[in-house]
């Protein structure tokens, strides 16, 4: 192949999966957004608006562990952590985690904090890196692919690296490699390394 052509590609590829990663960032903010409205509720934004342009905007309450949430949303932001919300059940319309859950270590870690979404939100809407994204390939602390499923369920997958010294790499030996989970933290589908089913 035409190295120009492999880069045109690539490129192309890049800005593709870009655009539809923003695109589903203000599809989902924006329906969260009118649910939450809806309901009368207040709406919860997990996720920072974005270090250098603003993936999407405040919440009601904003939370994130990077106390930069602080400066960025003055007005309801909150250093927090998505598996420990601080909210009473039901206290949200709905809850949007933006491209928060592929920085957690582990699959078991995705679901805890997937059970924490649904028990403070009516409504829960999750947005991940494409992994035909070649940025988010690079990311060091993706350690997960996370991307819900058009039924609503969350589907995560432990995050292979090609070098063994790289972070990530020993997630491909845990026991839970990729599970699909639906709203009561039922797997719906959950596979081994080995492809053998573990529940």
């Amino acid at each position: 192949m035409n190295p120009l052509v492999g880069l045109f590609t690539a490129a192309a590829l890049l800005v593709a999966t870009s655009l539809d990663q923003q695109a589903e960032r203000t599809q989902k903010y924006s329906q969260g957004l009118a649910y939450s409205r809806a309901a009368g509720k207040p709406f919860l934004v997990v996720g920072t608006p974005g270090r250098y342009f603003r993936a999407h905007p405040c919440g009601s309450v904003t939370l994130d562990l990077n106390p930069m949430v602080l400066r960025q949303c003055p007005q309801g932001g909150e250093v927090a952590d998505v598996r420990a919300i601080p909210y009473p059940p039901g206290y949200f319309g709905a809850a949007f985690a933006s491209h928060v859950l592929e920085h957690l270590p582990s699959v078991e870690d995705a679901i805890l904090a997937w059970g924490e979404l649904h028990r403070v939100a009516d409504q829960v809407l999750v947005a991940g890196p494409s992994p035909l994204n070649l940025i988010a390939r690079l990311v060091p602390d993706h350690c997960l692919w996370c991307w819900q499923l058009p039924s609503g369920h969350l589907y995560v997958e432990h995050r292979e690296w090609w070098n063994p010294s790289m972070p990530g790499s020993w997630f491909s030996e845990h026991p839970l490699k990729a599970a699909v989970v639906g709203r009561d933290l039922t797997l719906k589908a959950a596979l081994s390394r080995q492809g053998q089913q573990v529940v």
